[in-house]
């Protein structure tokens, strides 16, 4: 399964460049919320629903981000063309992918405490395949340009327990690239680079092999 991984369009998604795969990821961030109200919000995500469509992937899975407000006042509950997950799990092909939108306390929509990232996590089946965050795992791929580290202890331990093969979020454009730990590939895949709307940076590609994948 050749899998395709992005994050952080804001509203930018037609200018990706996307390459073939089976199953494309975004891991939140649809829209642009910085200047927009909430119409320009759901114009945003149904407008990228609708680029999901318009791709040659088999299956199109997603998060929210904390830019994603519609999503987190239950405004947009679900997509046509792309599966949303909000801290729940979903099998295809006999690989589980669990998907959540939270991050610890930051500017919008989901957040959480490590607290409450427990909770989220501790319901996550131990044969976890694919994680899908929108904020990374403290101390990788999580560092803003002048800041320290944003990331999650509690995403952290989720990872050391489930040993998934492929983790992935965005969040902190400043931190996009590529990373592994213990034998798990983590991704962060936000497209925005020198600004929010520039989609600088390139999509990942992660060929992901499963003996009972069907």
């Amino acid at each position: 399964m050749k899998i395709v991984i992005i994050s952080d369009t804001h509203s930018a998604h037609r200018d990706v460049d996307l390459p073939e795969g089976d199953v494309l990821l975004h891991a939140g961030d649809l829209c642009q919320s910085l200047g927009t109200n909430f119409f320009q919000q759901r114009a945003h995500i149904r407008d990228c629903d609708d680029w999901f469509g318009e791709q040659d992937f088999k299956k199109v899975i997603c998060v929210a981000g904390n830019h994603d407000f519609p999503f987190e006042e239950g405004q947009i509950s679900q997509l046509k063309n792309a599966v949303y997950l909000q801290n729940e799990t979903y099998v295809y092909k006999g690989v589980k992918f669990f998907g959540s939108p939270n991050q610890l306390p930051f500017y919008g929509a989901f957040n959480a405490r490590e607290e409450t990232l427990e909770r989220i996590y501790e319901k996550v089946d131990d044969d976890t395949d694919v994680i899908i965050s929108h904020g990374a795992p403290y101390g990788i791929l999580d560092l803003p340009r002048h800041s320290g580290h944003t990331g999650s202890h509690a995403l952290m331990s989720l990872i050391s327990r489930v040993k998934p093969k492929l983790v992935v979020f965005g969040h902190i454009h400043d931190s996009y690239g590529e990373s592994e730990w213990n034998g798990v590939k983590l991704f962060n895949a936000s497209q925005a680079g020198k600004t929010w709307t520039s989609m600088d940076n390139k999509p990942w590609i992660f060929d992901l092999e499963k003996e009972d994948e069907v």
